[in-house]
């Protein structure tokens, strides 16, 4: 191994093994909740240019005794004394320090949700989906207000069916996008429930809001693969994309109408990710292998392909993976000029994982074997987690723009968010308690 190779090593491990270099930059932990982790849900973490922070999670108590479990799994419309206590709850903490913690919600359902959470221009949404009673549908539900001062109770947006068909591939639960301007979008199935959808069927249903305003009617995009999730670049573009579909759904910059359809792969594809690292600037990955209908089989692995987005449009797929290896669970993160991308591995030719960089990044530092991106901030900035098998590492980490050193976060495994259009992080994690962390690129 070169020399300075091997330097560059040492002093990499030395600084994610040394506490108090690794946090330099991380805050220290900020208690949001003593009690302990859901077991259904995990919390859903967002932060904004400013440096203001939420973590949205849900608490679960009152839990029916053995007694009842026989007899409430009999029925497919269970009454409420069949699920426990479920509490969804948002703490928010700002840029000037002050911590604000809120209970949202509160009803007897099943405890199995997905949270989202959004924050910009001082105000927090806040969305989450859960079964509904009757077993056949789901609820899509909102709340949103100020980082300080009276919210409104949450709104019911729709209802939807978690297309049980795809085994959860392209997920139907409430997600949010948030623009430049403070403009939320809100996405979800458009499949309302069970039995009106008995196979797969296209479209989202959307609903926006606006600064100090509340969500519009619900709006139904049927040309939008399903499970379509919402995605803004810095110049307000949206974008629809699916990670079991090869079509892009783009408005013009500012617009509410998805009146471009791009189609990226014509052939099966899985783990398609999108994320903007500019003004119609990004990076798109996908495996090229269909989605898998049965969670113990998973996807089926394919070549690794990427495209770049330049000036809105998309360039023409490219092969990451060399010949004869065969990969699955993709992830990719953008920043300008390119990103990076990894994947899990298998055949002759392969290994157990891999990452890369895609087009012209800039320098990064060494990135420690087995480590996965999962998102990138608004300057460049990428955040990784160890990957499955284990990595070099045991931390997650902020890899800085610019070729410097890594930085390790203060969890293994937490919940990590970055703010889209500035160079902010953030992780919340449960380790006696609920606690999160935020990440600025300078020391204050």
């Amino acid at each position: 191994m070169p020399r300075l190779l091997a330097a560059v090593m040492v002093l990499t491990t030395l600084a994610l093994a040394s506490p108090a270099a690794a946090l330099a930059r991380w805050t220290r932990p900020i208690p949001l909740e003593s009690g302990p982790p859901s077991s259904y849900t995990a919390p859903a973490v967002a932060i904004a240019g400013r440096g203001d922070a939420a973590v949205a999670w849900e608490t679960v108590r009152s839990t029916p005794p053995p007694s009842r479990w026989k007899s409430c799994a009999l029925k497919t419309a269970r009454p409420p004394d069949c699920w426990p206590i479920v509490t969804i709850k948002v703490a928010v903490y700002t840029a000037n320090h002050e911590k604000l913690i809120r209970s949202l919600w509160q009803e007897r359902v099943d405890p199995t949700m997905r949270l989202s959470v959004a924050i910009a221009r001082g105000e927090v949404t806040v969305a989450w989906g859960y079964q509904d009673l009757n077993g056949l549908s789901e609820s899509a539900r909102v709340a949103y207000g100020p980082l300080k001062g009276r919210w409104q109770p949450s709104r019911l947006l729709g209802h939807f069916s978690d297309l049980r068909f795809t085994g959860g591939g392209t997920p139907a639960y409430p997600r949010l996008a948030v623009a430049l301007d403070g403009t939320v979008l809100a996405a979800w199935g458009a499949c309302r429930s069970v039995t009106a959808c008995p196979r797969p069927a296209g479209g989202v249903e959307l609903a926006w809001r606006s600064p100090h305003h509340g969500f519009g009617s619900p709006q139904l995009i049927r040309e939008a693969p399903e499970g379509a999730q919402p995605l803004y670049d810095v110049a307000g573009t949206a974008y629809l994309y699916s990670p079991c579909r090869g079509r892009i759904l783009m408005t013009s910059p500012g617009s509410r109408r998805f009146a471009r359809n791009v189609t990226v792969a014509r052939g099966s594809v899985s783990d398609l990710s999108l994320s903007t690292s500019g003004a119609g600037e990004g990076l798109l990955t996908w495996v090229a292998g269909p989605c898998s209908t049965d969670r113990a089989v998973g996807n089926a692995r394919g070549a690794v392909l990427a495209s770049t987005l330049k000036g809105g449009v998309f360039s023409a797929g490219s092969r990451l993976t060399a010949s004869g290896v065969w990969a699955y669970d993709a992830r990719s993160a953008a920043v300008p000029g390119g990103g990076v991308a990894s994947w899990l591995t298998t055949g002759s030719n392969g290994g157990p994982l891999r990452v890369v960089t895609v087009g012209a990044p800039g320098p990064l530092a060494p990135i420690p074997a087995g480590s996965e991106p999962v998102t990138s901030d608004g300057g460049g900035d990428i955040l990784f987690t160890p990957g499955n098998p284990p990595s070099e590492i045991t931390s997650q980490f902020v890899l800085p723009r610019r070729g410097a050193s890594l930085e390790a976060a203060p969890s293994s495994n937490g919940e990590l968010a970055a703010a889209p259009f500035s160079r902010l992080a953030a992780d919340a994690w449960y380790r006696g308690g609920l606690k999160l962390s935020i990440w600025r690129p300078e020391v204050p």
